[in-house]
């Protein structure tokens, strides 16, 4: 997932008159704009100290989500006045899509909540969902596969993957 942003704002100069990032003001653009419109809550961002704004350079923030797990921003710096690309390392899981396309193939109703087990999806790692409606819970595991989803009910034989369900990645930046 990529967000490409000017980061002027998050500038400084040290006493040296060399341009920094203000590590500080970097953190909380990647938990207030890159994952705050997600819903995502991160409980700490570090990024580096005292790093100069100098263009082409990369270097890499960390967020503490609340659900335990800990994502990646790789940084590049695009020019010398600071705008930067940030790219997560891994792929944001959207609930909302994960029930939506499970739920009708399990006949359960369009009101389906999912709650998973992370926020973040990495490589072909899987991770579990609960899908609730009402008094029913069911849970799945989903494994990412060739930019969707395959998913099979935990205690009901696999799909075979060939007929596996899919649902679609979420890979787009907050707009």
């Amino acid at each position: 997932m990529r967000f490409t942003l000017l980061l002027t704002t998050l500038v400084a100069l040290s006493a040296c008159k060399k341009q920094q990032f203000d590590e500080a003001k970097l953190a909380s653009m990647i938990r207030d704009e890159m994952l705050g419109p997600k819903n995502i809550k991160a409980t700490s961002v570090t990024c580096p100290k005292d790093r100069e704004v100098k263009a082409n350079d990369k270097f890499t923030c960390d967020a503490k989500l609340s659900t335990g797990e800990t994502v990646t921003f790789d940084i590049l710096v695009k020019d010398a006045e600071g705008s930067i690309e940030a790219n997560l390392q891994g792929t944001i899981i959207d609930p909302t899509k994960i029930a939506g396309t499970i739920a009708p193939k399990f006949d359960l109703p369009a009101s389906t909540t999912a709650t998973c087990d992370r926020a973040v999806s990495k490589g072909e790692t899987p991770f579990t969902c609960e899908l609730v409606a009402g008094a029913v819970h069911r849970k799945f595991e989903i494994k990412p596969r060739d930019g969707g989803y395959e998913f099979n009910e935990i205690g009901k034989p696999a799909a075979p993957a060939d007929h596996a369900d899919e649902a679609p990645a979420d890979d787009h930046p907050p707009e």
